[in-house]
C-alpha cells in the first residue's frame, strides 16, 4: 500500500509539472529575444492552427500614434498563452521590437524587454505583450501603435502561442506591412481632437480632420506665396 501511495504521489506531481512550468502569469523577460517558452519541448512547425492578423495597411505606410488592432486566433483548440512583438519582417528571429502594445483586456499585460536587448536604444517598455493568466480562448485582440523613430522597410507582428505545455508555436508572423512613405505621422500634441477621442474610429476620424485642416493651411499659404510672387506658381530652383 505504501508503494502504491508513493506511486500515486509521483504521478500526481508529474501531472502538475506542465502547470508549474508553463508560466500561467505570462512570459518572462528571458523569452524576449528568442520568444521561445522555457518548456524543454520542441516547437511545432508553424503556423499550425494559429493566425495573427491586423488592420494595418500592408502598403502605402501607416499612421503613427494610431492604435491598430491585432488579433491572435486558433482555428483548433484553445490556447493558454501568448508573447507578441512587432519586428523587422525580413528577419523576425534576430531583430529588436518596435512600437508599443496596449492590452485590450485584463487578460493581457505588457512585458518590459529593454534589458534583454542590451545596448539597443529606443525600445519602448511596452514593446511586448503577454498573458496575465491562462487564457483558454480561441482568439484575443489588443492594440499596437508606433510613435517616433526610424523603421526598417517592412514590419510584421510576431507571436509565440502556447496551446499546451508540449504544443506551442514560435514567432508566427502576420502579413508584413510597409513603413513608407511616412506621410501620416502626426503626434497627438498636434491633434488635440485625437487625445479626447474615446474609440479607434473616433481617433481615426480626428486625425483625418486634423490633416484636412493642415492641408487647407498649407494651401492657403501656397496661394499667398503665389499672389506675392507675381503669379509664378513654381519657384525658381
Amino acid at each position: 500500500m505504501a508503494k502504491l501511495y508513493g506511486l500515486l504521489m509521483v504521478v500526481s506531481l508529474a501531472a502538475l509539472v506542465p502547470y508549474a512550468v508553463s508560466r500561467p502569469n505570462g512570459a518572462l523577460p528571458g523569452a524576449c529575444v528568442s520568444m521561445v517558452p522555457s518548456h524543454n519541448e520542441s516547437a511545432q512547425p508553424s503556423p499550425g492552427p494559429i493566425t495573427v492578423t491586423h488592420n494595418i495597411p500592408t502598403s502605402g505606410g501607416f499612421m503613427r500614434n494610431y492604435n491598430y488592432q491585432v488579433t491572435v486566433e486558433s482555428s483548433g483548440q484553445e490556447f493558454w498563452g501568448i508573447l507578441c512583438q512587432v519586428r523587422d519582417a525580413s528577419d523576425t528571429a534576430a531583430t529588436r521590437p518596435y512600437g508599443a502594445f496596449t492590452p485590450g483586456s485584463s487578460q493581457l499585460k505588457n512585458l518590459n524587454c529593454n534589458s534583454s536587448f542590451g545596448a539597443t536604444t529606443g525600445i519602448s517598455p511596452y514593446a511586448a505583450i503577454t498573458h496575465t493568466g491562462r487564457l483558454r480562448t480561441n482568439n484575443i485582440s489588443f492594440y499596437w501603435r508606433m510613435a517616433d523613430g526610424p523603421l526598417p522597410p517592412q514590419l510584421a507582428v510576431v507571436c509565440s502561442v502556447v496551446l499546451t505545455f508540449s504544443n506551442y508555436y514560435v514567432r508566427i508572423p502576420s502579413a508584413a506591412f510597409s513603413t513608407s512613405p511616412d506621410v501620416t505621422a502626426m503626434p497627438d500634441g498636434a491633434c488635440p481632437q485625437a487625445q479626447s477621442a474615446t474609440t479607434d474610429a473616433g481617433r481615426y476620424q480626428a486625425y483625418l480632420a486634423c490633416w484636412a485642416q493642415r492641408f487647407n493651411e498649407w494651401n492657403q499659404a501656397y496661394q499667398r506665396w503665389v499672389d506675392t510672387s507675381g503669379g509664378c506658381a513654381v519657384p525658381s530652383p
